[in-house]
């Protein structure tokens, strides 16, 4: 199912469900395996938990969008994309920007997506060779590591041609 421009469609109640779980998943792996992906460490787990369900959200609605099966992959990192050829980055804050970090693949769709998961909006993509130009180098996460943070107006229309992903 394709939307138009930027537009996506909202998520079926048992979509959603299925998001909360990976979510849950996710944010319970992590952790039982100690890991912090938190950068604010005065941040409390119901917030990093939100963080994780909107993401899973984000990638659900993508794959929607794409017409292509989402597994909700759990563990997989950078090893697998998130869908096809596409990774997925998520922030609820509508004027956000698309954070793609130095060792992020090259040869995959970098999406963002804007919004609580009611609300999601896929405000675009780049691929992630095209993402690393020092202007948008920046620490602004402040945790030490600088990323690439692109702005929505540097981002190209979503969907990309078929055979892009």
């Amino acid at each position: 199912m394709e939307a138009p421009g930027n537009l996506a469609p909202s998520l079926q109640w048992f979509e959603f469900a299925l998001a909360v779980q990976v979510g849950l998943l996710r944010f319970s792996v992590s952790m039982a395996r100690g890991r912090q992906h938190d950068r604010n460490e005065s941040r409390c787990f119901l917030d990093r938990l939100v963080d994780e369900v909107t993401g899973a959200a984000a990638e659900c609605l993508v794959a929607k969008v794409l017409g292509i099966f989402w597994n909700g992959s759990v563990e997989t990192f950078k090893d697998v994309p998130d869908i096809g050829r596409v990774e997925v980055r998520s922030t609820i804050h509508a004027a956000g920007h698309l954070l793609v970090r130095p060792d992020d693949k090259g040869d995959r769709l970098h999406v963002l997506v804007t919004g609580k998961p009611e609300h999601q909006v896929i405000a675009g993509c780049m691929w992630g060779h095209d993402a690393r130009r020092e202007e948008w180098k920046s620490n602004r996460a402040g945790n030490g590591t600088a990323a690439y943070w692109i702005p929505q107006s540097a981002l190209a229309p979503f969907p990309p041609r078929r055979q892009d992903f």
